[in-house]
């Protein structure tokens, strides 16, 4: 009923391996687009950090969304959007906390439907996770 890429690959149509090959080209432009370690984040001479996290659209139907977080409005990382991206936003929140320690006091987004995608508690994590940047550098 829901075929894997390589039972696509061998049986499909040529629409349908079309479609394949198109989703595994967006994964791979997906995944070398990530933030993989806090070394890659630039140095903040601040005492309290306010990192933004917004969506810029396609600019065509041939490109990607991006995620990007930004300092003081200045971009400081950017990454291809997926669908649902929360666990990808807590991800970057971590390493976020790892670079930056109690001086993070907030992640901001926009609860967007590409952030929360088709889950019911995605907002409420990122409401736990942004409580408890606060909650840390208020101590």
């Amino acid at each position: 009923m829901f075929p894997t890429f390589e039972e696509t690959m061998k049986y499909g149509t040529d629409i349908e391996k079309a479609d394949v090959q198109k989703q595994q080209n967006f994964l791979k432009r997906l995944h070398s687009s990530y933030l993989t370690s806090c070394d890659q984040l630039p140095d903040i001479d601040a005492d309290k950090i306010v990192i933004a996290l917004c969506e810029e659209e396609p600019v065509s139907e041939n490109k990607d969304g991006h995620i990007i977080l930004c300092y003081s409005s200045k971009e400081i990382w950017r990454e291809v959007r997926s669908f649902e991206y929360y666990p990808r936003y807590l991800k970057l929140g971590e390493m976020l906390k790892e670079k930056y320690g109690e001086r993070l006091v907030d992640f901001e987004t926009e609860y967007t439907v590409y952030l929360g995608g088709d889950s019911l508690n995605a907002f409420d994590k990122v409401d736990e996770f942004r409580k408890s940047l606060k909650k840390s550098s208020s101590l």
